[in-house]
């Protein structure tokens, strides 16, 4: 069993060897999206999908606690701070990797970005 798997393993290396070798001038591909990174790593894809539901779950969570802020207070609160002072939230969560918080106190929007790369 070790012997098969040993013999896998080494074909797959063996397999991502192979190819055009790479030319001292690098070409200029066009520039990816970290989503669309993360989709071409077979390792880190499952990692952040679970990130990408955490950031989902995250924002439905913050945007019910600025809305249950706006209406017991008749305003938008000042910062995200001010909803776990008040009591709307026990704490606020940690950002998700590859993720931040966007807030913007004026118009109560709130959201879960990608972080620039």
């Amino acid at each position: 069993m070790l012997l098969i798997l040993a013999f896998a393993m080494a074909s797959l290396f063996l397999a991502g060897c192979w190819g055009e070798p790479k030319s001292d001038s690098p070409a200029k591909e066009p520039a990816k999206s970290m989503a669309e990174k993360r989709s071409l790593d077979p390792v880190s894809t499952p990692i952040y999908a679970g990130e990408d539901a955490k950031a989902k779950i995250q924002t439905a969570v913050i945007l019910k606690a600025i809305q249950a802020f706006q209406e017991a207070e008749g305003r938008h609160p000042a910062s995200l701070q001010e909803l776990v002072q008040k009591q709307y939230l026990p704490s606020l969560p940690k950002e998700p990797v590859g993720y931040r918080f966007s807030y913007d106190p004026q118009s109560g929007a709130f959201d879960t970005v990608l972080k620039a790369e």
